[in-house]
């Protein structure tokens, strides 16, 4: 599997923190880590889902723990699973990786709406210099100043606060992708 540079940088900077952030996931069976349809259907193929209540799961654990510390996912198991670590990190990463591209699509698509609204509000207030100049109807003037610094606010709020709680769903799902999954078959 071909890595690319950000994988590689994000590496490299969990690599350089001692404290991991462990997240147990506690299951009686194989079949609790599973989506159910996938599951009874495909047991034995590899388009097996992993259980959404356990991707929520780690993104609750991972949005609470401190962007600084890296993850590791530990299974606790009172049955044996005859699935290997590879196979279950796997699809767990498979499941983050779309969530992942959602986000990026998301944060791309209010780059530009953000551009969008910030020229829409400096072409309105050109055209209030226009209209200065033009005619001396100062109600539509003012109309159009008003629209314009709504447009232009609307950009801002997209790229410094909508944008922003994004960019913090993107790292926790990032963390989880690049965390290590450990497998222990007893619980204790």
């Amino acid at each position: 599997m071909k890595t690319n540079i950000f994988e590689n940088s994000f590496i490299k900077k969990l690599k350089n923190y001692k404290d991991k952030y462990i997240v147990e996931l506690c299951i009686e069976n194989e079949k609790d880590l599973y989506n159910n349809f996938s599951y009874l259907n495909n047991k034995y193929s590899d388009n097996v889902k992993i259980n959404s209540d356990i991707i929520e799961y780690l993104i609750d654990e991972a949005e609470n723990m401190p962007l600084k510390h890296s993850l590791m996912v530990s299974i606790k198991t009172t049955n044996a699973i005859t699935q290997n670590v590879d196979f279950i990190e796997k699809i767990i990463k498979e499941n983050i990786r779309c969530k992942l591209l959602i986000i990026n699509k998301r944060i791309r698509r209010s780059n530009i709406h953000s551009l969008i609204l910030a020229l829409i509000g400096m072409f309105l207030i050109g055209i209030t210099h226009i209209f200065g100049f033009i005619t001396k109807q100062y109600s539509i003037n003012e109309f159009i100043i008003v629209m314009s610094w709504v447009f232009m606010w609307k950009a801002v709020d997209l790229i410094f606060f909508e944008k922003a709680g994004m960019l913090k769903n993107r790292i926790v799902l990032a963390k989880i992708y690049f965390s290590e999954l450990t497998m222990d078959s007893k619980i204790s």
